[in-house]
């Protein structure tokens, strides 16, 4: 079987998000088991070249409406660990590719129209005829309205079928109108595009492709309901009914193994689970903490943001600290303005026992699930979850809300609360302190976790059977 990823992000060339990491994941995933997978990219300077041995293949000219851009187009190959097999990474290159951080509207607009078009061109220049075209995100929004609305990309991809993965509804790839106007190539697709006075990509991806999906099983039932549908539930509905529409829960990277991980300081399993202790001893001592050995330390890994429910730790953040000897510590970089201040301002108020680092640092990120002991993660919406499996794979006790994948990767493990309130996550808090101070009941909760399969290999094969599923269909009807 032939597939062909359409991406912003993917490890190691382009970081950011955990949707990076699914992507390296998911395809090396597919190709080891025999598929021919491919990837296009966005070439993003500096970053992209440290980790790809890249290669020009050629020039492709791509019709915005006010003139043709030339995209330059390279290839890189990357291996699939423990197998002589590679995914094929092809990389766009062009202005508007330049800075990953410079989102401004007709930018980050621009992008999204030249690589949905690169796609087909490279499919012609390299001969590549793929059995899925596999969308994922904003990225692959237009490569999928493209697919489904041009004659010329319907005939080139006849007997292809379109999977649009959605990683969150959060962000629906709106535009005002006027962006149309600086792309003129889109005229006749406007009635397709707009929605609600805005245009609208998500939702525009989610009528062209021919089945979509969302990354675990609950969230596929949230979106359906007006809190999380954002608009679309109703389509997410109708097409659940007929089958076009499903969960497919993410696995967790093979670098998300304490007893193989080269960046913690004492390798542990569910089986020998003694290193966990090194590690916890030595995280104290690197964010310089004096809290008690015998007092848990929570950890916060996650972007800081509202969205994430940093400011709902904040309205706990007395409690928390106050009715419990526990340590605090704090990764990850702000997202939401002013939350980098509110987290450094934890850290002044109970020095010793809160630690922050307000950036991103995977190394560290490593060793603070393997030296912590609970995870709080007051999310007000997850799509799946990554980051609570990764802590209950390193042993942590998670406290998560009742989102998307959460509930089922804490169950057993850790804690669901009600909501996000701040009093549900402060009891969640306190009953996870109380498992925690009981060493059996310690043991029976990490010891279950760290055997939990979250392994990428169930989600292909998951994956493989709506491929099949799809291309044993009639393409999806225009909508």
């Amino acid at each position: 079987m032939k597939i062909f990823h359409v991406a912003s992000l993917m490890n190691p060339y382009i970081r950011g998000s955990g949707v990076a990491d699914v992507m390296h994941a998911l395809t090396t995933a597919q190709a080891k088991y025999g598929a021919d997978v491919s990837v296009l990219l966005p070439l993003y300077s500096e970053s992209t070249y440290q980790h790809a041995d890249l290669q020009k293949i050629g020039d492709i000219e791509v019709n915005t409406g006010e003139r043709k851009e030339a995209v330059g187009i390279f290839q890189s190959f990357l291996p699939v660990p423990g197998t002589d097999r590679t995914v094929r990474i092809f990389f766009a290159q062009h202005p508007f590719f330049t800075d990953f951080f410079k989102n401004y509207e007709d930018i980050e607009f621009g992008r999204y129209i030249l690589q949905g078009k690169s796609l087909f061109e490279i499919c012609k220049l390299a001969d590549i005829r793929p059995d899925i075209i596999h969308g994922h995100g904003r990225a692959g929004t237009l490569a999928a309205v493209f697919f489904r609305r041009h004659a010329e990309h319907r005939e080139l991809m006849k007997h292809s079928r379109f999977l649009f993965t959605l990683h969150g509804t959060t962000n629906q790839g709106r535009f005002p109108l006027n962006v149309l106007s600086n792309f003129p190539s889109l005229d006749d697709l406007r009635d397709s595009l707009i929605n609600d006075g805005k245009v609208d990509l998500i939702r525009a991806a989610v009528l062209a492709a021919d089945a979509t999906n969302v990354v675990s099983r609950n969230y596929a039932y949230e979106v359906q309901t007006d809190r999380f549908g954002l608009g679309m539930q109703g389509i997410f509905r109708q097409d659940f009914v007929e089958g076009r529409f499903f969960g497919i829960p993410n696995g967790l990277g093979l670098e998300w193994d304490p007893s193989s991980d080269p960046h913690i300081h004492s390798s542990f399993s569910a089986s020998a689970p003694d290193g966990k202790d090194l590690n916890r001893r030595t995280l104290r001592s690197e964010w310089s903490l004096s809290v008690d050995e015998d007092d848990p330390i929570v950890a916060v890994h996650s972007r800081l943001s509202w969205s994430k429910g940093i400011d709902v730790i904040d309205a706990a953040f007395s409690t928390l600290m106050e009715n419990h000897p526990i340590g605090l510590i704090t990764l990850g970089s702000p997202t939401t303005k002013g939350y980098d201040t509110m987290v450094e301002g934890w850290q002044h108020r109970y020095p010793g026992r809160v630690a922050v680092k307000t950036s991103y640092d995977p190394v560290l990120a490593h060793r603070l699930l393997a030296g912590a002991d609970i995870f709080l993660h007051p999310s007000r919406g997850e799509p799946d979850g990554l980051a609570p499996k990764m802590a209950v794979r390193y042993g942590l006790i998670p406290v998560v809300t009742p989102y998307g994948g959460m509930p089922d990767t804490a169950r057993g493990v850790g804690f669901v609360t009600w909501d996000n309130s701040p009093d549900e996550i402060a009891a969640g808090v306190r009953q996870a302190v109380n498992a925690w101070r009981n060493p059996q009941e310690r043991e029976r909760r990490m010891t279950l976790g760290m055997n939990r399969n979250f392994s990428w290999d169930t989600s292909v094969q998951l994956y493989f059977e709506r491929y099949h599923q799809m291309l044993s269909r009639p393409p999806a009807a225009l909508r």
